[in-house]
């Protein structure tokens, strides 16, 4: 009986495990067509909304080659409650056509709702260098 239990055990550890190293694409706040700009930004916290610095735009035309880009890189999500800070960083802000946005970096995301001025965090993360690779890419194009 207690060779069962801990074979069950054992099992269990290694399912929890390689839980862990599951990655997902990015979740987007609404759908593709939505979207009416994305910009590459660092942002400052502020009062309601973050202060935004403009650092480039991704041309219209070139939307859709971004987001196949960004849903190339793996994201995993945190399994503890750390919401690390979208401040300080350059970062992905997708702009939607209702007005609400996103602000994406390697390590935090936050989403923006227009109707009421609220916010959220999201859960994902990212290798920091996969990151930033794609930013420069479309920063020096």
């Amino acid at each position: 009986m207690k060779k069962i239990a801990n074979i069950i055990m054992i099992i269990a550890l290694i399912l929890f495990l390689s839980s862990c190293n599951q990655t997902y694409e990015y979740v987007y706040m609404h759908d593709q067509d939505d979207i009416k700009t994305i910009d590459i930004i660092s942002a400052e916290e502020g009062t309601i909304e973050p202060i935004i610095t403009h650092i480039a735009s991704i041309d219209e035309s070139m939307h859709d080659a971004f987001i196949e880009e960004l849903n190339q890189i793996e994201f995993q999500k945190y399994l503890y409650d750390e919401h690390p800070s979208i401040y300080h960083k350059q970062a992905i802000m997708i702009t939607y056509l209702n007005g609400d946005y996103e602000i994406i970096t390697y390590d935090a995301q936050m989403v923006f709702f227009h109707t009421d001025n609220s916010s959220e965090p999201r859960r994902f993360y990212t290798n920091q260098e996969d990151f930033e690779q794609l930013l420069m890419s479309y920063m020096t194009s």
